[in-house]
Order: structure tokens, then C-alpha cells, then sequence
């Protein structure tokens, strides 16, 4: 585990995504912006309904 957050900027092309999870050996990627806070229409942990 890292204490550092990746991420892939949103108008980075799909191949310099790729890259870059290739070299740090991650499936997936957050998409967003240096000093932004991310926005999600998901729900909350606290508010989600659990199964």
C-alpha cells in the first residue's frame, strides 16, 4: 500500500492512463485534478444501504 494517492487527469488520453497504471501495477485509477475535491454520484458509505 502506498501513501500517496494516483491519479489520471480527466482530459489525459486513454493509452497515457494505461501507462501509467502498467507502471505502478493497478487496475484502476481515480480520474481528477491536483487541489480539487472529487465528486461522486454514488452514496455515501455511511448512507449506503447494506445487502
Amino acid at each position: 500500500m502506498s501513501a500517496t494517492l494516483e491519479f489520471v487527469a480527466p482530459d489525459a488520453t486513454v493509452q497515457a492512463a494505461a501507462v501509467l497504471m502498467g507502471e505502478l501495477e493497478v487496475g484502476a485509477l481515480p480520474v481528477g485534478r491536483m487541489g480539487r475535491a472529487a465528486t461522486s454520484s454514488l452514496p455515501s458509505a455511511t448512507s449506503a444501504t447494506p445487502w
